[in-house]
């Protein structure tokens, strides 16, 4: 690897260094531009984006065809450059992912973080205890198709689930073996083995015990982690509406649900 920014450093020093390239790369990804255009949309000095503009040029960024258009190797560039300034923006999002444990992410999905730049987060308050989870509870409500990953249990949940379930929503849960555990006690086991009977609800048992939580479904994201000290962080939730966002949250899905065994009415 430190071979390899000895070989692109130049580059790298080439784009991170001024915003008006950066800016005027981003600028004609959505389509041929002239000059006046690009200075509009970017909001940019005309002189600066025409200076830009030949820097660009040099490097085989973008070319001339009676308007700037990027070349295969800027076409590249910009999407990278975009879904960089995009990470930069979702990991500074209110110290959210500094202060958890996020080793349970898988680094595919590290590496698409940017997928969540359209999110919220929610933190509980002395006048709004438990906001995040209350958000969450209204929504799922109202969801027709339920996917989630439970590490944690609230005494709530299984009242949900079986309104979902009369609703007949598409619910699937992966489970950790804490969580496996529970439910098999008496009171949770009678309300969730009629639920698996009829099909109404399908649980999935993951190998080891993971330190995220998170529910997505047609409609929305929510996401909790855990603090590097191993507490869960009952106060703090990310939050999303974006299609990108779901579709991040439904590959972690995925990914644990893939290896992660399917539990039967027996089981319980």
């Amino acid at each position: 690897m430190h071979a390899i920014y000895d070989e692109v450093e130049e580059d790298i020093r080439f784009l991170t260094s001024s915003k008006v390239r950066g800016m005027v790369l981003l600028a004609v990804m959505s389509g041929i531009k002239n000059s006046g255009e690009i200075s509009r949309e970017a909001d940019l000095d005309i002189s600066s984006v025409i200076h830009a503009v030949r820097e660009l040029e040099e490097r085989r960024y973008i070319v001339d065809k009676n308007g700037y258009v990027l070349t295969s190797k800027g076409k590249i560039m910009a999407h990278n450059l975009m879904n960089f300034l995009a990470s930069l923006h979702t990991i500074s999002m209110d110290n959210f992912w500094n202060e958890h444990y996020i080793d349970d992410i898988p680094d595919n999905l590290l590496s698409s973080i940017h997928m969540l730049r359209n999110s919220e987060i929610i933190k509980d308050t002395p006048t709004e205890l438990m906001r995040g989870f209350m958000l969450y509870l209204n929504l799922l409500r109202k969801s027709r198709r339920v996917r989630g990953f439970s590490s944690i249990f609230h005494p709530r949940f299984p009242s949900v689930i079986e309104k979902l379930a009369r609703r007949k929503a598409d619910m699937e849960f992966v489970i950790t073996p804490s969580i496996f555990e529970k439910l098999r006690e008496t009171k949770m086991k009678k309300r969730l083995v009629p639920l698996l009977e009829k099909e109404a609800l399908s649980l999935f048992l993951v190998e080891r015990e993971v330190k995220l939580a998170f529910t997505v479904t047609e409609k929305f994201l929510s996401f909790t982690l855990y603090f590097k000290n191993g507490l869960f962080d009952d106060n703090t939730t990310l939050m999303s509406y974006d299609e990108e966002a779901l579709q991040w949250a439904n590959s972690l899905y995925d990914h644990y649900r893939a290896c992660s065994k399917p539990l039967s009415p027996e089981d319980f």
